[in-house]
């Protein structure tokens, strides 16, 4: 049974998004996505105000669920 849930998704802001990007580790390998933390280490600041506001607005739209196993 889904049952969807009205809880709101915590924000994330750009000083949080900076910090995270602070602490990845400078790989030049990339992963399945083709990007490496070697680049995103090299965002312009206004390219990570837009992913800020991009992650609040898809956490606004995304219906939460939650999954209750149940026996036959």
């Amino acid at each position: 049974m889904l049952s969807s849930s009205n809880e709101e998704m915590k924000r994330t802001s750009i000083q949080e998004i900076r910090r995270l990007i602070q602490s990845l580790k400078t790989k030049k390998s990339a992963g399945f996505d083709q990007i490496s933390n070697f680049m995103i280490k090299r965002l312009p600041p206004s390219y990570i105000e837009c992913l800020a506001k991009c992650f609040n607005q898809w956490l606004n739209e995304w219906k939460l669920a939650k999954v209750v196993t149940q026996n036959k």
